[in-house]
């Protein structure tokens, strides 16, 4: 089987990329063998370094929709496509050209926000035309089935973690300090920092000035960089917590497991909202990874991030707007050390069960035989 791959970014270090990059992978070593042909619109950035394999034929538009077109036709003379996968709703009316053109069937990856909105027509088209979209969280399925009457199938299939890489560990006390962390408990999320794409850390950090208290020392890790960094670093001055907030910035994707064993509790309660300034969550990468790296994680319960964890199992949901329930939920894991124990141990068995890539590929595997062999009733 021939498959042509639209992605948006191979390359990134975004959750999307980087579910992109585990769907390759495990596209190329399917049974019985498939050839993947994969373009993506954007190129490398001198900032992107990760772990995860590319595909081994892969060619990059570096940001041109026309070279992109080009060059997935290009790819697909070449090897005429059975099957067209667009990695993220903008890649859709490219997958329907090809689709069309080779009169094939097709899927289109959503994850949430992108489709948490009114959409044009040019990406409302392609979705409804699909042959099945592929969602990672049942939130945003039932969103789509409540605004579209004719709608594709949709398979629901969680974001993969790769759970020999992330795998629970003590901290390493050594890193720690290269962190400019001290003894104590340490909470840390792991995002991108995008004004108006609010990912909650402005609301754990004044969750934490309600709790320096009752945690004295307690600390806060926040990985990533964006435009959003100032004002966060303004709040932790305003709020007395400069001493207690590290920032990282961008780091390796090769660092993240070490920084996941640097944490106590993994917090990522972002902000929610539907329309036209859509924001939140599908299932979060970060919140899986944290788990698979036995660690317990707070998130929200209003979107996606709800089924990313067994609340009051391998974590807790909270209203990602209140400072109150943030707080409330931070304290009851920090000051518990046993149920924080017992959490963290079983959230590492559930990722691998849940989340882990053999599962992935299983459901991913099946559903490109049922879209291949026109048996696109998928759940």
């Amino acid at each position: 089987m021939n498959i042509l791959y639209c992605a948006v970014d191979l390359f990134g270090l975004g959750g999307v990329q980087r579910y992109s990059r585990y769907e390759a992978s495990i596209l190329e070593r399917m049974v019985p063998p498939v050839r993947l042909t994969a373009v993506s619109l954007f190129a490398p950035q001198q900032h992107d370094y990760f772990d995860q394999p590319l595909p081994k034929e892969l060619t990059s538009a570096h940001g041109s929709r026309r070279r992109f077109m080009l060059d997935l036709l290009a790819q697909a003379r070449c090897s005429p496509p059975d099957l067209v996968i667009a990695d993220y709703l903008p890649m859709g009316p490219f997958a329907l050209a090809m689709a069309a053109r080779w009169r094939v069937p097709y899927i289109i990856n959503v994850y949430g926000l992108e489709v948490w909105r009114p959409l044009p027509a040019k990406f409302r088209v392609p979705l409804l035309r699909a042959t099945a979209i592929m969602s990672d969280c049942v939130f945003t399925q039932r969103y789509l089935q409540a605004q579209y009457r004719h709608l594709p199938p949709i398979a629901v299939i969680q974001d993969p973690v790769d759970c020999d890489r992330y795998q629970p560990r003590e901290y390493d006390p050594a890193y720690r300090r290269q962190l400019g962390l001290k003894h104590g408990p340490v909470l840390l999320t792991v995002s991108r920092l995008k004004a108006g794409r609010s990912k909650g850390h402005d609301v754990v950090l004044r969750a934490m000035a309600q709790l320096v208290d009752t945690f004295p020392s307690l600390q806060y890790v926040i990985v990533g960089d964006g435009d959003d960094r100032p004002r966060l670093e303004a709040l932790a001055v305003s709020l007395g917590l400069r001493e207690r907030v590290v920032f990282t910035g961008r780091l390796d994707d090769g660092e993240l497991p070490a920084v996941y064993h640097a944490c106590d509790l993994f917090v990522l309660v972002s902000r929610f909202r539907e329309g036209k300034q859509a924001a939140g969550e599908g299932v979060p990468l970060a919140v899986l990874e944290a788990q698979a790296s036995g660690r317990a994680a707070i998130t929200s319960k209003l979107d996606g991030s709800a089924e990313s964890i067994v609340d009051g199992e391998t974590g807790l949901l909270v209203d990602p707007h209140s400072v109150d329930e943030v707080a409330g939920a931070i304290a009851r894991l920090l000051g518990d050390p046993a149920l924080l124990r017992s959490m963290s141990a079983r959230a590492a068995g559930a990722a691998r069960q849940r989340n882990g890539l053999p599962v992935f590929a299983m459901k991913l595997t099946r559903l490109i035989e049922l879209v291949t062999s026109k048996e696109v009733r998928v759940s």
